[in-house]
């Protein structure tokens, strides 16, 4: 919410209490303490001075403290400290207003907004405080904020380093990744099965932000955002997504920190052009009569003939569908030029390349 978004709110929560206190019987209603720096954080943010605003809505709210008006009035005070705290990015003041408004009216955007600032403060401990909270109070939490609490949660409990190097390894367990990561991951093979697309955008973006936000290797993040990234560009209802993006408490956090993935510039998968054959992957036929779609990465080295070799699976969504066999029947065609270094035959090492199976966009045009 930014700042017209501010003086949107405080007009629709206070305006029904202004007039009252121009009648005489109930002026004390809100006394001048209170509504000078009221009306002057009013004037700053209709001349869209926010650091001016800040100091009046901060100046309002004690007021109204001081004064003890009645709770409903200074809750909407409240709201308008905390959100203009949040909106200039001072957490470590957005953080401990968001707490008061939760004192006044006890609300779970608002205690999901004090996770959040928390988290952006550095203070993972009181993050993850308020992020219990949520999972206590809520007795059916929302998919979306319980991967909203269960991100908060690994951020302050994870080890320094989790051990996956692939995006498969996720799923294996065994503290190799957070298990929030793991379970959006499952709601992503759900959603690749169904062909909800608007959905697997959203989960794949999740989970890239999850991993980058918890500290995963590069080459896990790497393999999710390449997920995120092929989801993306066959989308073609843009209002739906950013109605997904708008309405998720994880999206707009990771969004803040920096970690929700970005528009791609091209398409997923190998850009070599220096391959001599290339041949795409035949679409399995069980998964055409079922209607089915996924996306698979693959790792593999290149021997001094120019054949891949040492093919790897790195990572697929479906999870253990026939997509990978013929992902990897595809690749085993591919030829390379032989690479010299100082006038000898040398390997590639570490090549990757991506696969999207898209029944509305099969083959692929670049394939």
């Amino acid at each position: 919410m930014g700042a017209g978004g501010i003086c949107k709110l405080a007009m629709i929560v206070l305006a029904p209490v202004l007039p009252a206190s121009w009648q005489a019987d109930i002026a004390y209603a809100i006394p001048p303490s209170v509504m000078e720096p009221y009306r002057a954080y009013m004037a700053a943010i209709e001349s869209d001075d926010p650091a001016n605003a800040t100091t009046h809505a901060e100046a309002a709210y004690q007021a109204g403290v001081a004064a003890r008006i009645d709770a409903d009035t200074l809750a909407a005070l409240a709201e308008n400290r905390a959100q203009i705290y949040y909106d200039l990015e001072d957490y470590a003041a957005a953080a401990p207003a968001w707490d008061d408004l939760h004192a006044l009216a006890p609300d779970t955007d608002t205690l999901a907004l004090a996770a959040s600032a928390y988290l952006l403060a550095g203070d993972r401990a009181s993050a993850a405080a308020r992020a219990r909270s949520l999972q206590v109070s809520s007795s059916r939490i929302s998919e979306d904020l319980r991967f909203f609490t269960g991100y908060i949660i690994a951020v302050h409990e994870g080890p320094d380093e989790y051990p996956a190097r692939t995006g498969n390894q996720i799923r294996g367990g065994d503290d190799q990744a957070p298990a929030i990561l793991r379970e959006i991951l499952d709601e992503g093979d759900r959603a690749v099965r169904s062909r909800q697309r608007e959905r697997v955008i959203l989960l794949s973006g999740l989970a890239t932000g999850v991993a980058r936000g918890t500290g995963m290797d590069e080459a896990v993040t790497g393999h999710l955002a390449s997920w995120y990234h092929s989801a993306l560009i066959g989308l073609r209802n843009r209002q739906a997504l950013q109605e997904f993006l708008e309405n998720s408490y994880l999206v707009k956090l990771l969004l803040r920190q920096g970690y929700f993935p970005g528009v791609p510039q091209g398409e997923a998968g190998i850009s070599d052009q220096s391959l001599i054959e290339r041949f795409p992957p035949q679409y399995p036929v069980r998964a055409l009569e079922r209607g089915l779609e996924g996306y698979t990465v693959l790792r593999f080295d290149v021997g001094i003939d120019g054949q891949p070799e040492n093919i790897e699976l790195v990572f697929s969504t479906p999870d253990g569908t026939t997509f990978s066999r013929e992902s990897v029947r595809a690749l085993e065609r591919w030829r390379y030029p032989p690479l010299v270094e100082d006038g000898e035959p040398a390997r590639r090492r570490g090549e990757e390349t991506a696969f999207s199976f898209f029944l509305d966009n099969w083959p692929p045009a670049s394939q």
